[in-house]
C-alpha cells in the first residue's frame, strides 16, 4: 500500500507555482474543499453568486479550524494564518481571475460559462478549471470554452479536508499533458489523484455499493449480521460493513428491489444508529452494536417470502466472497481501461471503505489469499449472485498463466511451463 501511495504522490511533471484559487458558487457544505486548499498554502477566494456575501462559508471554514485547535491538531497561530488567506466576495467584485478555478457545481453550466468565457478571452489565467460536475456535464462545459485551459472533473468520497484520495475524470479528447498537470495540482494540495477514464460514476461509490450488496446477499442466504461483521473484523476491518451502514443510515445507497432484507428492516423503522435500531441495536449512550433477535426473525421472514433456503457460510468463505466481489469489480475496471492499475482500486478501497491497510487493498489481498482459492469460493456461490460472484475472465486468465496484477500484460502472456 505504501508503494502504491508513493507512486500516486510522485510528481510526473513540473507545472510551476500556484498561488491563488477561486472557488465558484460554493456553499457552507463545501468548506472542506476550501480548507484543503488553504492547508496547501493557497490563497482562496470564494465567489458568492447568490447575493451579498454572508458569513456561512467563513463560519464553516473557521469551525473546521476551531475544531482542529480544540483537538490539539493545530495551533491558534496556524489557524489564524490559514483563515487570513480566505476571502468571500460577490460575483461582480471579481476583477482578476485566479490561477485555478474550482467550480462547486451549484449553478447551471450555462450561467457558469456566461461568467467564465469572457475572462478566459482577456487573461492568461486561469490555467486550470476543476469542476465537481458529472463527466457528461463537464464535457459539455469544456466544449464551450477556449482550448488554452486544462479542465477535469473531480470527486472526493469524503469531505476534502479529511479525504486522502481524489478521483480525476479524464475528459474525452483531453491531452495527456493536461491530465498530468491536473493530477500534479492535487498533489500540491497533498491528495492522491487517481485517474478515471470513460466512466461517469465515481469508483469509490462503486466500491461502497459492492461492499453493501455483498453483505445484503449474504444476509439473504443465511448469514447473520454478527457473523458477517465478525468475519471482516477478524480480517482487519475496524468496522464491519453492517455496523458502518447502521452508522451512516440504511437508506443511504439503498437499491430498491435489490435489497429486500434491508428494505424490510427500514419498513419496520430500523433505519440505523440514529434511532438505535438497524442491523444491530444500540443502547443509549453506548455506541457498541449488539445482535438483535428481531433482525434474525426479519431475515428469516424475508427468505421465506422469497423462497430462499438458508445456507451455512464459514468465516473464510465470507471473507473470500467480499474480497472476490471487490476483485471482480476491479478486474472489470481494468479490463475496460477505466483504471490504470490494480493498485489504484486498492488505494481507493483502503481510503473509502476502510479496507484493512495491512492487507494492501482487495486486489493485493486476493493475491495474498491466492487468486485460485478466491475464485474457487466465487464459483461455489456464483449462481446466487452472478453480478457479484461470477469470476471475471481477466482473473481466470491471470490464474491460467500464473500471473499477478502488478506484472499483468495479457497480450504478451506465455503459457506457464
Amino acid at each position: 500500500m505504501a508503494m502504491a501511495e508513493k507512486r500516486l504522490s510522485r510528481p510526473t511533471r513540473t507545472i510551476g507555482n500556484f498561488v491563488s484559487v477561486c472557488v465558484f458558487g460554493a456553499k457552507a457544505e463545501d468548506a472542506g474543499l476550501c480548507v484543503a486548499m488553504l492547508d496547501a498554502g493557497l490563497e482562496v477566494t470564494v465567489i458568492d453568486h447568490l447575493g451579498p456575501p454572508h458569513p456561512s462559508m467563513s463560519g464553516a471554514v473557521i469551525g473546521i479550524y476551531d475544531q482542529a485547535v480544540q483537538n490539539g491538531r493545530m495551533s491558534t497561530e496556524v489557524r489564524s494564518t490559514r483563515v487570513a488567506r480566505l476571502d468571500v466576495v460577490q460575483l461582480e467584485n471579481i476583477d482578476e481571475v485566479a490561477d485555478v478555478i474550482v467550480d462547486a457545481g451549484k449553478i447551471s453550466t450555462t450561467e457558469f460559462v456566461d461568467w467564465l468565457a469572457p475572462k478566459l478571452e482577456s487573461a492568461d489565467r486561469p490555467r486550470m478549471l476543476l469542476t465537481a460536475r458529472t463527466l457528461k456535464e463537464t464535457t459539455e462545459l469544456v466544449e464551450q470554452l477556449p482550448d488554452n485551459i486544462e479542465c477535469a472533473a473531480f470527486h472526493f468520497e469524503k469531505s476534502p479536508h479529511i479525504a486522502k484520495t481524489v478521483e480525476v475524470f479524464g475528459i474525452p479528447g483531453q491531452n495527456a499533458s493536461a491530465l498530468e498537470g491536473i493530477q500534479e495540482f492535487f498533489r500540491i494540495v497533498k491528495r492522491l489523484p487517481i485517474l478515471i477514464e470513460g466512466q461517469n460514476d465515481p469508483v469509490s461509490a462503486g466500491i461502497r455499493r459492492i461492499l453493501f450488496q455483498t453483505a445484503e446477499t449474504l444476509l439473504l442466504h443465511g448469514a447473520e449480521p454478527k457473523q458477517i461483521d465478525g468475519a471482516l473484523g477478524e480480517f482487519g476491518f475496524r468496522k464491519g460493513p453492517l455496523a458502518w451502514r447502521d452508522e451512516i443510515g440504511l437508506e443511504l445507497d439503498l437499491i430498491p428491489g435489490q435489497q429486500p432484507a434491508t428494505e424490510a428492516l427500514i419498513a419496520s423503522g430500523r433505519t440505523g444508529k440514529d434511532v438505535g435500531l438497524g442491523y444491530f441495536r444500540y443502547a443509549k449512550g453506548d455506541a457498541r452494536p449488539r445482535p438483535d433477535g428481531i433482525v434474525v426473525w426479519s431475515l428469516t421472514n424475508s427468505r421465506d417470502q422469497l423462497g430462499i433456503d438458508a445456507l451455512e457460510f464459514t468465516e473464510p468463505e465470507i471473507v473470500n466472497l467480499f474480497v472476490g466481489a471487490l476483485l471482480n469489480f476491479g478486474a472489470h475496471l481494468l479490463d475496460e481501461d477505466i483504471l490504470q492499475r490494480a493498485s489504484d482500486l486498492d488505494v481507493l478501497a483502503v481510503h473509502s471503505i476502510g479496507f484493512p491497510r495491512r492487507k494492501g487493498g482487495p486486489m493485493q489481498a486476493a493475491e495474498q489469499i491466492g487468486l485460485f482459492r478466491v475464485a474457487q469460493t466465487l464459483d461455489r456461490y456464483a449462481a446466487l449472485a452472478p453480478d457479484l460472484w461470477q469470476t471475471h475472465s481477466l482473473i481466470s486468465d491471470l490464474i491460467k498463466y500464473g500471473q499477478g496484477f502488478e506484472k499483468m500484460d495479457l497480450p504478451d502472456m506465455d503459457e506457464a511451463s
